[in-house]
């Protein structure tokens, strides 16, 4: 259940709190193949894994963010942080 309602969480809340990118660009117009992963043995936090396109028009494959530098537990509501 976690598992279900993190992405939707996540995607939002990137594109609003964690990336710093030019405000127009919008990671959704510019980034594909994109996938949330959950902890395992090679890591202790849920990841998104997305190949995104550089100014030069090339792709940068399997570019990754750690979601637990993005969320945070305040007063017990999820909230947005700077990671």
């Amino acid at each position: 259940m976690q598992f279900n309602s993190l992405p939707a969480l996540a995607l939002p809340a990137l594109s609003h709190y964690c990336l710093i990118v030019d405000a127009n660009s919008g990671y959704a117009s510019s980034c594909n193949s994109l996938a949330v992963y959950p902890p395992g043995k090679a890591n202790t936090h849920y990841t998104l894994v997305g190949d995104c396109r550089e100014p030069s028009g090339q792709y940068t494959v399997n570019t990754q963010i750690n979601l637990g530098s993005c969320f945070g537990n305040s007063g017990g509501n999820l909230v947005a942080q700077l990671g």
